[in-house]
Parts: C-alpha cells; structure tokens; sequence
C-alpha cells in the first residue's frame, strides 16, 4: 500500500448490523441524493484508517483495489453537505459510498461510475468499480445544502490537505468535477493547466495528470459525452489500449451466459 495507507477494504466498510442497515435504508429510500445527516450510522471499523493529516475532516474512499489498479483514479468532488460542522463525522465519505453499495444507488456516485467506464449503468458492478478508485470531496468541511458555494479560502485549504493526501494516495490520474474545484487549485497555486477546451480540458496537480468534468448534478450533465473525453484523455496521458480495456472489463457485471468456456 503506498506510504502506508490502508485501502478501504468494502468488507470493512459497510458492515452495519442488518438491523441498524434496514433502518437506515428506510430513512434514505426517498433520497436519491441523500445528505449526511442521513446516512450518519453505518458502521465504520476506524481502527483501519491511518491518522488525519493537519486541516484533514474526512477520510477518502480507497478501494481495496486502487493501489494495484492501472489506471488509479481518483475522482475529486465538491463538498458534503448535512453534515453537523461542530461535530463532523471523519468517516461520512465512506458512509456515503457503502449506502450506495447497499443497494440504494446515489445518483451522484453512479455517474462517477459512468464516467469512468463509459458503460450504462446496467453494465456496471458498482463494487468492482469503486475497489478500484479513490473518491473525495475538496472541501473540509460541510455546507448547509445542495448547490451551495463554499468560500474561496475554505476550498483553498481543501486544497492544501489534497496536496498531502496525494502522497500517500499515489493515484497515476484525478478527475476534478465543477469550475469551483479547477479554480480553487488553481488560484491556490497548485494546478498547472495544460490543454484547455477541445476535446477536453485537463492538466496536472502535482505532475499528476488531471481532467476536468463538469459536476454530475449539474444541468445537462451527459456521463457519454465526458466519458467519451475522458477516454481521449486516459490514452492521451499514458494508459495503453490494453490496460484500459483490462480496467473497464474489470468494472463490468459478468453473467453466466458471459463467461467464456471452461
């Protein structure tokens, strides 16, 4: 495991009791997009998870994959919102993804999922996709609901705890999502924009290449139309046709009918 860092196993994660689970999933049946104060229950084993780094409140998701994968995405979103700012819950990102892996699909991860694959959503095993990435929200910190803008200073030191996490992380490539993100590293001086418009938009944090998306929720998003540059971008920065053909494959559900032949 890079510098120590010790993935998520899903196991780990997403291991409520079933009977605190069924409650939990009643109170979340009619939220697609559900908040933190929601899913705030699940059970969390945090003996796993290696130590806040100074102005860090949230662990990222690592999939208990990501550090063998090729490629090793991380995908970097805005913020949480709901959750209760005197006492933030350090596991709520991890809390988020295993709501969604037990079976009640948030909108929000599942396009994530489409952009990284380029495959529709029936096609994907939402467990082996996210074993092999890592996700994490910029912002530190919570805001009050949906669509809110955080402050340029707050996103800035979300920026800072990213460039620590980056070490530890080792991902070979991010995904930021929204213009609030791509300028809050850049104004911080820590993202070097290379190409910018068509086919797509990108550069690199801390060398390490980066693509921009525009954010999942918002209007008009088209998971095919990103996935389709993202595609461009991932050949156009290192990975071979075999090995993305490999990660993909690996994402997909396999049904009997297929299997190849024994």
């Amino acid at each position: 495991m890079p510098n120590g860092y010790i993935a998520t196993e899903i196991a780990n994660y997403c291991d409520a009791p079933s009977s605190l689970l069924a409650k939990l999933l009643v109170r979340i049946s009619h939220a697609p997009d559900y908040p933190a104060d929601r899913i705030r229950g699940l059970t969390v084993k945090t003996e796993t998870q290696p130590a806040l780094v100074p102005g860090q409140v949230y662990h990222p998701w690592v999939g208990r994959h990501f550090s063998v994968s090729n490629p090793r995405i991380l995908f970097l979103g805005h913020s949480h919102y709901g959750d209760d700012p005197l006492n933030p819950d350090p596991n709520l990102t991890n809390s988020l993804v295993c709501g969604h892996l037990k079976d009640r699909r948030d909108k929000f991860l599942t396009l994530i999922a489409r952009l990284g694959t380029g495959l529709p959503a029936h096609e994907i095993d939402q467990h082996k996709f996210f074993e092999r990435i890592a996700f994490m929200n910029l912002l530190q910190g919570t805001l009050e609901a949906p669509r809110m803008k955080a402050s340029a200073a707050d996103l800035e030191r979300g920026a800072a705890v990213l460039v620590i996490l980056l070490r530890h992380l080792k991902p070979t490539h991010i995904v930021i999502f929204g213009e609030q993100v791509w300028d809050a590293l850049n104004n911080a001086g820590h993202f070097t924009i290379g190409l910018k418009g068509e086919p797509y938009f990108s550069g690199s944090i801390e060398t390490i290449p980066t693509f921009y998306s525009n954010h999942p929720s918002s209007y008009g998003f088209s998971p095919d139309k990103w996935a389709s540059q993202f595609n461009a971008f991932l050949r156009d920065r290192g990975v071979n046709e075999k090995s993305l053909e490999q990660w993909i494959g690996a994402t997909r559900f396999v049904t009997p009918e297929s299997k190849p032949p024994d």
